[in-house]
């Protein structure tokens, strides 16, 4: 299963830097991790784990509902992953997903992930 995926990386890591919501989701266990940038006096940014969108629409509609106080991202990237989890890691993206987190400075998040 991992070895026939092709991902772009490079394109991914961009994604990752730039956007204000990240949304890799596991289409084997349905589910997603979600990451969201944004943050205010009050809220810290949000990394949670939620069941699998059906759609771009319906995702944006769990983030109002998960983040009221906020507008409509102006970015999403969405990204399979198929691959196994451990692959986040031995790939680079989680490391990319932590160095955006703490370019945030929103430690208790790190914590959390």
């Amino acid at each position: 299963m991992d070895g026939d995926f092709r991902i772009d990386f490079d394109e991914a890591f961009r994604n990752i830097e730039v956007s204000e919501v990240i949304s890799i989701y596991f289409p084997l266990f349905r589910k997603t991790l979600l990451i969201d940038t944004r943050y205010s006096q009050d809220e810290s940014p949000m990394i949670k784990i939620v069941p699998m969108a059906l759609s771009i629409e319906e995702r944006s509609r769990t983030l109002k509902k998960l983040r009221p106080n906020f507008e409509k991202p102006r970015s999403i990237t969405v990204l399979p992953w198929p691959k196994y989890i451990d692959s986040l890691v031995s790939l680079g993206v989680w490391e990319k997903v932590l160095q955006r987190l703490v370019d945030l400075g929103y430690t208790g998040v790190i914590k959390k992930c």
